[in-house]
């Protein structure tokens, strides 16, 4: 059976974050806790993409869109970057916090 074309190309959205970041398939999927063998398979669309899957692989390679390039991005859902960018805010509003306690 052939998976749906929407989860194939998020599948190789995804597939293209990680090459981009630079980590290889196992070292991604050891940080999320899954094996080599599921992450290839949902990164060929053979396996769904749950919301926590997703979350996982972004925590994996370090974010999304710090680390692609402007044509890699426009491969992404609005939701991916969104959430990215609200996490960067999040980093940002603490690392702050940290230069404040440092400068007291």
């Amino acid at each position: 059976m052939t998976p749906p074309e929407s989860d194939d190309t998020h599948s190789s959205r995804m597939r293209r974050a990680r090459t981009a970041s630079g980590l290889s398939l196992r070292q991604v999927a050891e940080q999320m806790g899954i094996s080599a063998a599921y992450l290839s398979d949902l990164e060929r669309g053979r396996r769904g993409w749950s919301k926590q899957l997703i979350d996982d692989f972004e925590t994996a390679i370090g974010g999304l869109p710090t680390q692609l390039s402007q044509t890699q991005l426009l491969g992404l859902t609005r939701d991916q970057i969104q959430r990215s960018h609200d996490r960067l805010e999040r980093e940002v509003v603490v690392l702050k916090q940290l230069l404040q306690t440092l400068d007291e």
